[in-house]
């Protein structure tokens, strides 16, 4: 269809002349037979009509075909897979590999008159790698064969006889666009192979490999058919329009005649074998009417039908031309630095070429993603630069909101709007809108995007997915059935796309020798389809990139589009932006699209866990970053904090800010995780060097924010880790930042000590000193002279009480001493003079260490809740709190809560889900009085060589802290593991934390979300009317509600989901086939906290969360150094009543401009809520902004903030 003229520069008149011609040619061919979309071989040339391998390899044996795969049984299916026959595209596969290694498939019924032998024909593909592997074909009992994949792709030939004389003929004749092989497999039984009278099961079994390598079968009536279409296009000619029609013709065996007579014309022409297209033009249409068609294959009568014929709806698509950004995956991630930055240089130059073009043929381009424009500035030439910005300002460019395709599942609320950040400063200085979020890729959302992006001013959301690979229901339930998507707050909206077609209808394919152009089939295809679901829209939007990813601009665009408008009536074609094409869809029918409330839950972020200590890694550096901004707004309120409060703290972090940091975060969060071939070949140097790179991003974040964390406490950071699983291990899988000196550890010395709270409440809880903090007598004593409750942990970390540490504010402690005895009248030695020191510990009453009927070594109490571990499995057995009746624990299923359970396989069922075999061993580490831990310890569990699970109470604190390490084995074949909770809280309502609000399992999530998973942002909550429990779940995302529903692929895709009391944290699994890890290895952590509460409070499981995500920060301080008051105490009004906890802070930051302070708040409660802020010190100016930092007309700082509300203050004067 495109044109091979000039490029889009060429004259307006050359452009009149071309297209004359063209009308010329489409009079002169009332009748085309269009090329068949089989590639040619060596073996056969398409169209010929000669003898091809088929023929010769047949014989003359001419027995009736039977169909040999018509009902799929077993194996992965893919819904989209080219085939040898286009009609062909839903696959079952067999991989070289343990657990998915085995297809099966029906024949159709054998007919009783065929006792002499018979021939079963089917469809296949098979790839062609030099990793070759073997598969073993068996049609019943009697008969198989032993087969093996082809090493290139001259290997198109197979001929074997099996041991009871069957004879299996294999003839790959068709290429597909990775450079697979495909095309007829025909088996010819003898008699008694089979029995007449029921069907024949084939059966391809992989050998376990360890490899990714794939046989497929396809579905298939193999006996001679044609099928007519009408296409959706109108052609101009001279003599009028013209209306198309395409007849598909198939057939197995010889090449054959086929004869067509369509109405009045009528067609002779010989077909090789295969599926071949032939294209007719007839008279359009103006009413409905029918036209007889009659189709014969070598003079067989296959089709005889009237035609359905009406009017052509007239119809324009908006061809959003773009390349797919895949930091990876295609190849190493500085290579496609190169790839991206000369891509973007060639659309700049297309699109200033194509200034005088016809305005629906004018080049534009859409920019996926900010970091190829960041790459391309620090590289371009001034002349470069200014041509790129001129075409942006043109309308020519488009920058889309998001800085890379991210995985949003795992972002915060934080994280998410940081991910839009560099996107807002670069249209910001070039004065142009930031309109449009664009995603390519990924499927399913966090609901939180929206609010996000409607505070950044941006309108549309473009969500171009995968069209086939691990996608659930989304495109069948969203696909071109655009929607304003309504955040949880009900405030903002933004209006979503999901695109039919996803990103890549035009690829060629990732190993693709020539890109493919504007194909016509597949976009005439593409709006019959639209027809098929009833799309009532005269317009629609259309991903355009070639190749594969990471592919080129296409240079022949601009005139392929202006040829085709010239040519044809209908569909008229527009090369535009998404903010362009949004508008024109918006303005025409806006008024009439539906609205929807939901989370649409994502379905890759499953894939991080292939790498589970990175991915906690990287969710701690992002919490860490919005402690570092909050603690420097905390001391230095707006200013810079130039001052150190310690004399050995660090001074500033050196080539280290927000931005980079955050940079890195946003990378690692990205969806290319590795190489194309980090599953099947996960040896091969470039995949070590792509997981290099990624793995570098987590790593440098790690480090970055806890550079800027130790720089914002102004003294050496005493704080236990928040989660980080690469640095050094504590004794609850955290990490101390990294010491100032190498002979003496930060703070050793310290006498005074400085405890942070970065949230807006007030918080009494445990803090951990590190061992080789000096502290005689292990006494801590608090501002006011009084002696906090401390404990010397069985690790050496000095446990202490911190009490009421005032929200956004510093509770300071001094170290006691030993050489000075207290006065015994000194209440009790609960209160220190200014004169002395606290001599010995507070004294506590000791907690009862067992539950009641059970032994001391299995259980713990604090005087709230009492644990109680089963010595067979380690499992919490039970789980009692103080005024609550009964167990929270459920054994219908699993022995307790938190029973590690590991699947081996991608189906759990069948014995495959296996827990621990062998009894642990329980300790109890530390037995009160203010810290009680329980270590249930195994060496040998399944999948790992070690499994540590620590429990902890904390004096009164009614709340399970859980900590379970895990030293990975390295193990290939497909596996996962799980934590399963299994409440005992019958017909409780489940319900998930996300950025920005949460919601209700499948009452409040989007038709096409994942159901068999979700991604909760840091906890899950199931409650009944009178009671319930959260889940507190920071470092492990992945959550399944009521059955392991994974791997879906082989499971199958759920389409809803019902609320369950039995919670499964999924924390690790290498089930995909690419972009993912193919194993792990090594220690990982995963942290829970369990509190049990009574009715649902959605403000209560926030702060849950938030406090065990945002631990309170300690720092060694000057004994002379001022202690900073509280920044701000917020306050709210609920109903006329005052509620100070439902309205929280998120984030305080200096503005980019340092003159004010940033401060984002978000109601997590279930009512509006009136804010009431009071400031250390008075501001000038308090302005309501949005993300941008711009005034918002009409909103005061105290207007009502609706549930899961936002609310973003600009604070000038605050200090």
């Amino acid at each position: 269809m495109v044109a091979r003229g000039s490029t889009t520069g060429s004259r307006p008149a050359a452009r009149v002349a071309w297209a004359l011609f063209i009308r010329i040619l489409a009079l002169a061919s009332v009748i085309t037979l269009a090329h068949t979309q089989q590639a040619a071989s060596p073996l056969h040339a398409a169209g010929d009509g000669g003898q091809n391998v088929s023929d010769s390899l047949w014989g003359g044996d001419q027995r009736p075909l039977v169909s040999g795969c018509i009902r799929p049984q077993e194996g992965q299916r893919l819904q989209r897979y080219e085939s040898a026959h286009r009609d062909s595209t839903m696959a079952i596969v067999s991989r070289a590999t343990k657990g998915e290694n085995v297809a099966t498939c029906e024949s159709a019924t054998i007919p009783f008159e065929m006792t002499r032998g018979l021939t079963l024909a089917f469809l296949l593909s098979v790839d062609v790698d030099e990793d070759v592997h073997k598969w073993q074909l068996e049609a019943g009992p009697t008969t198989r064969f032993e087969l093996q994949s082809p090493a290139s792709e001259s290997q198109r030939e197979i001929a074997l006889t099996a041991s009871n004389g069957a004879e299996l003929i294999v003839d790959l004749f068709h290429t597909d666009r990775n450079g697979d092989l495909s095309g007829h497999g025909l088996l010819r039984l003898p008699a008694g192979a089979y029995r007449p009278g029921a069907p024949i099961t084939l059966r391809l079994a992989g050998e376990s490999g360890a490899s990714d390598r794939w046989l497929m079968l396809f579905p298939y009536d193999v006996q001679p058919h044609a099928r007519v279409r009408r296409l959706p296009s109108i052609i101009r000619r001279l003599d009028g329009t013209r209306q198309e029609l395409r007849v598909e013709v198939a057939h197995f065996g010889r090449s054959k005649s086929v004869t067509i007579d369509a109405g009045e014309a009528r067609l002779g022409q010989r077909v090789p074998r295969g599926y071949s297209e032939i294209r007719l033009q007839v008279p359009e249409a103006t009413t409905e009417t029918t036209l007889p068609v009659r189709v014969a294959i070598d003079n067989t009568l296959v089709l005889d039908e009237a035609l359905r014929m009406e009017p052509v709806r007239r119809m324009t698509v908006y061809l959003l031309h773009h390349s797919h950004l895949d930091i990876g995956y295609t190849h190493r991630q500085r290579e496609v630095e190169d790839i991206q930055v000369e891509n973007l240089r060639r659309a700049t130059r297309l699109a200033a070429q194509s200034t005088g073009a016809s305005p629906d043929s004018r080049f534009h381009w859409v920019q996926e993603g900010i970091w190829p424009i960041e790459a391309f500035l620090s590289r371009a030439s001034p002349e470069e630069r200014q041509q790129f910005e001129a075409m942006v300002r043109s309308g020519l460019i488009e920058i889309p909101a998001l800085y890379a395709n991210q995985l949003t599942g795992l972002a915060n609320g934080e994280e998410l709007v940081e991910m839009t950040e560099a996107a807002h400063r670069l249209t910001s200085s070039l004065e142009v809108p930031l309109q449009t979020a664009w995603i390519s890729d990924v499927p399913g959302y966090t609901w939180g995007m929206v609010p996000t992006l409607a505070s950044r001013g941006v309108k549309y959301f473009s969500m171009g997915t995968n069209r086939g690979d691990r996608i659930g229901h989304i495109i069948n339930a969203l696909g071109d059935r655009p929607f304003y998507w309504e955040s949880p707050s009900g405030e903002e909206r933004v209006l979503a796309w999901v695109h039919l077609a996803g990103y890549s209808l035009f690829h060629t394919g990732l190993r693709y020798r020539e890109a493919m152009r504007l194909d016509e089939r597949r976009l005439l295809d593409y709006i019959d389809g639209l027809t098929s679901r009833e799309f009532p829209y005269d317009l629609t939007l259309l991903r355009y990139n070639i190749g594969s990813d990471n592919g080129p601009p296409d240079e022949t665009l601009s005139n392929a589009v202006y040829n085709w408008n010239a040519t044809h009536e209908t569909p008229r074609l527009v090369i535009a932006t998404a903010s362009q094409a949004f508008e024109a869809f918006e303005a025409r029918y806006g008024k009439s699209l539906p609205v929807r409330r939901g989370e649409l839950t994502p379905y890759w972020e499953d894939g991080a866990y292939s790498t589970a200590a990175e991915t906690v890694t990287n969710l701690a550096s992002s919490a860490r970053l919005v402690q570092a901004a909050t603690v420097g707004a905390i001391r230095c309120g707006a200013k810079a904090c130039e001052e150190a409060s310690a004399p050995d703290a660090s001074g500033p972090a050196e080539g280290v800010d927000f931005s980079s940091a955050w940079r890195n975060v946003l990378l690692y969060n990205e969806h290319t995780w590795g190489a194309w071939n980090s599953i099947s070949q996960p040896d091969e140097p470039s995949v070590h060097e792509q997981w290099a790179g990624k793995r570098a991003f987590a790593e440098a974040a790690d480090a970055q924010s806890r550079a800027l964390l130790t720089q914002a406490l102004g003294g050496a950071d005493l704080s236990a880790d928040d989660g980080g699983a690469l640095a050094t291990n504590g004794s609850d899988g955290q990490t101390a930042a990294p010491s100032s000196s190498p002979d003496e550890p930060p703070g050793a010395s310290a006498t005074t000590i400085d405890v942070y709270n970065t949230l807006s409440w007030p918080r009494t809880e445990l803090v951990l000193l590190p061992a080789s903090l000096l502290v005689p007598n292990d006494l801590i004593v608090d501002d006011d002279g009084r002696q906090a409750p401390s404990q010397r942990l069985a690790s050496g970390e000095l446990a202490f009480l911190a009490e009421n540490v005032p929200g956004l504010g510093v509770s300071r402690y001094r170290i006691g001493r030993a050489t000075v005895a207290a006065r015994e009248d000194d209440e009790a030695n609960h209160r220190v003079g200014p004169d002395q020191t606290a001599t010995q510990p507070l004294q506590v009453n000791p907690a009862v260490t067992t539950v009641v009927g059970d032994t001391s070594a299995h259980g713990i109490y604090n005087g709230s809740i009492s644990v109680d571990v089963d010595p067979q499995s380690g499992a919490i057995r039970q789980l009692r709190m103080q005024g609550a009746d009964g167990n929270w624990v459920d054994h219908s299923r699993w022995p307790g809560l938190n029973t590690y359970i590991y699947q081996e396989g991608r189906k759990p069922e069948g014995g495959n889900s296996r827990i621990p075999d062998k009894s642990p061993r329980i300790v109890v580490e530390d037995a009160g009085p203010l810290v009680w831990t329980l270590v249930v310890s195994s060496d040998q569990v399944p999948g790992a060589s070690a499994l540590q699970q620590r429990i902890r109470l904390v004096r009164d604190q009614p709340r399970v802290s859980i900590t379970d390490k895990i030293v990975k084995l390295d193990v290939r074949q497909p596996e996962s593991v799980s934590f399963a909770f299994p409440f005992n809280l019958s017909g409780a309502v489940t319900r998930v934390g996300t950025a920005w609000g949460h919601y209700q399992v499948g009452e409040e999530q989007i038709p096409g979300s994942s159901m068999n998973y979700l991604t909760a942002r840091d906890w899950v909550d199931v409650s009944t009317q009178d009671r319930g429990v959260t889940l507190v779940t920071p470092d492990a995302l992945m959550v399944q509600v009521g059955a392991i529903a994974t791997d879906a692929n082989a499971v199958g895709w759920k389409s809803t989901l019902e609320s369950s009391p039995l919670l499964y944290s999924w924390v690790m699994n290498n089930f995909w086939s690419t972009n993912y890890k193919a194993s792990q290895s090594g220690a990982v952590s995963f942290r829970y906290t369990i509190v049990p509460h009574g009715s649902f409070d959605s403000a209560a499981a926030y702060r849950a969360a938030a406090e065990v995500r945002h631990p309170l920060l300690t720092a060694a301080v000057s004994p002379t150094s001022r202690k900073p008051e509280p920044l701000v105490t917020v306050r709210g009004e609920v109903q006329g009543r005052e509620s100070g906890t439902t309205l929280v802070v998120t984030s305080v930051k200096r503005a980019p401009d340092g003159g004010s302070l940033r401060v984002r708040l978000f109601n997590a409660g279930t009512a509006p809520v009136r804010p009431s802020l009071d400031w250390r010190t008075s501001p000038r100016t308090v302005t309501v902004v949005n993300a941008n930092g711009e005034p918002v007309k009409g909103k005061r700082p105290n207007d009502a903030v609706p549930p899961q509300g936002i609310l973003t203050l600009d604070v000038a004067g605050a200090q």
